[in-house]
């Protein structure tokens, strides 16, 4: 059927009568095919109002419409709404949700009593002025092939999808969102916070996968692709978040945190801001985890930091086989280029990954091996051309500590070039202590400046260097710098 012959439109004005059907522990209930209205202009936009155990209903071929013109973040203003529900096994598809303050609000009661086996699929979401989805202490539910549009001024940010509290079989995967904003609140496309799966069973473990993500801005705010952070045993793989700004947003197109044995794989990343900046993250604070595939491309402008959190604080993890593009359009001191290939972790390996940099900016930091502990960082790749004439490169930065906390760090089979107006280092070690660094290839290149293709500083103790080609040419020149007894070195 057609839901625009069937219209049911009502107004409410109170918590009391804020909807048009309640279901009240009500089950195998179909609604199908109609227009569900309200002419409110805020506050009360309810439609379908779920209590308490309501299960096995569904809602299909729907349209909730709502005509607001003020932005409403309060949950009556919710096109379904369900508080303190404990439901189960709930349908909605093929649905239409056009305006109101939130589409769908479901909230159980706490982490132990929540609603279970719920579904959105196939639904339309347009110009919610809040979030379209906000799903709180409820488990196993899935939002699939999902669009979601949202365009104009959000001045109170948005949320397309805000999962929280959650466990389980949770799958939001292949949505598409396009959502545009001409105001300063931050907008977020899904943000997962807190979802729990089980270890060494995928099948009831959170799934964030096939999601196609565009961001666009013309004012300067700030940007969510995908988000995700305090979780564990989740999957990010296969996602596209393309983000564009011409202002001085800045984007946060993927940005996976404080997580634990999860996995990120096969997304792609193209992030441009033309006068802003971009973080991205894989594994930031990731314990146990693992990023590889990943296609990663930031240009950023002259008011913004170009950052991608490889592999940051996140120990016991991998980050292999991943490419990361990046551009640079700042002159300012405060701004730089900063990639953690390998940084700031206890036990990690950052791999055959490949690095290409280019532009302008004071400094380019590539961090692999800056404090860390029994890493192996091998058969990676980084081309860097930093074309500032007071602009700095680090093609490898590895700085370590005074004392022996960090160690037995590996650095092996690596391809270096980097190229800059001013100083230039190829491999700089900082501190190093019983490290192994053999078998690299760095060429470096400074046009009016010093040149250092490996620059070693205050060692501590049990450093091996072996086999290492190295070429550097400068207005001063130094192949390798090592500023204490040399020790351990063989063919260098």
């Amino acid at each position: 059927g057609n839901p625009a012959d069937d219209t049911l439109s009502f107004t409410g004005t109170s918590t009391a009568n804020n909807y048009v059907f309640k279901l009240d522990s009500a089950s195998y209930v179909t609604i199908k095919n109609l227009t569900l209205g309200s002419t409110a202009t805020s506050t009360y936009s309810g439609k379908i109002l779920m209590t308490w155990d309501a299960s096995y209903d569904s809602v299909i071929n729907c349209c909730f419409y709502n005509n607001f013109t003020t932005v409403t973040t309060g949950s009556t203003a919710s096109s379904v709404l369900a508080i303190n529900f404990v439901g189960n096994d709930n349908v909605f598809m093929n649905n239409t949700f056009l305006g109101a303050g939130y589409g769908i609000y479901w909230s159980g009661v706490n982490q132990g009593i929540v609603h279970n086996r719920n579904s959105i699929l196939n639904n339309t979401f347009t110009n919610q002025t809040y979030m379209s989805i906000y799903n709180y202490y409820g488990d196993n539910v899935k939002m699939r092939n999902n669009t979601f549009t949202s365009s104009g001024s959000l001045s109170s940010g948005y949320y397309g999808i805000y999962n929280y509290y959650t466990n389980g079989d949770v799958n939001i995967s292949s949505n598409t969102m396009n959502l545009t904003t001409t105001s300063t609140g931050t907008v977020y496309g899904i943000n997962a916070v807190y979802c729990y799966g089980a270890p060494g069973n995928p099948a009831m473990s959170p799934k964030f996968n096939d999601n196609k993500i565009t961001l666009t801005s013309t004012n300067s705010v700030t940007m969510y692709g995908l988000q995700v952070n305090n979780s564990a045993y989740d999957s990010v793989a296969r996602n596209k978040i393309i983000a564009t700004s011409t202002s001085s947003s800045t984007f946060y197109p993927l940005y996976n945190t404080y997580n634990s044995n999860c996995y990120v794989g096969y997304d792609t990343v193209v992030s441009t801001s033309s006068t802003g900046g971009c973080y991205t993250a894989a594994l930031q604070y990731c314990v146990n985890s693992r990023a590889e595939n990943l296609d990663i491309t930031q240009t950023t402008g002259s008011t913004g930091y170009n950052i991608f959190y490889g592999l940051n604080y996140s120990h016991g993890s991998i980050f292999t086989n991943n490419k990361f593009r990046a551009n640079t359009n700042t002159t300012s001191s405060t701004y730089r280029m900063e990639f953690y290939g390998c940084a700031n972790t206890n036990g990690g390996i950052s791999s055959n990954n490949d690095a290409m940099i280019k532009g302008s900016a004071y400094y380019h930091y590539n961090y692999f091996g800056q404090y860390t502990n029994d890493c192996i960082i091998e058969n990676n790749t980084i081309v860097d051309t930093n074309t500032y004439t007071s602009g700095y490169i680090y093609g490898m930065y590895a700085y370590g500590a005074t004392n022996k906390t960090y160690g037995n760090t590996r650095i092996s089979n690596n391809k270096i070039t980097t190229s800059s107006y001013y100083v230039n280092y190829g491999l700089y070690f900082y501190y190093g202590y019983r490290a192994t660094v053999n078998n690299n290839i760095i060429k470096a290149r400074s046009s009016n400046s010093d040149c250092y293709g490996m620059y070693w500083p205050n060692p501590i103790s049990g450093n091996t260097v072996y086999n290492n080609a190295v070429s550097a040419r400068g207005s001063y020149t130094m192949g390798l710098y090592y500023y204490q007894q040399l020790e351990n070195f063989s063919r260098f």
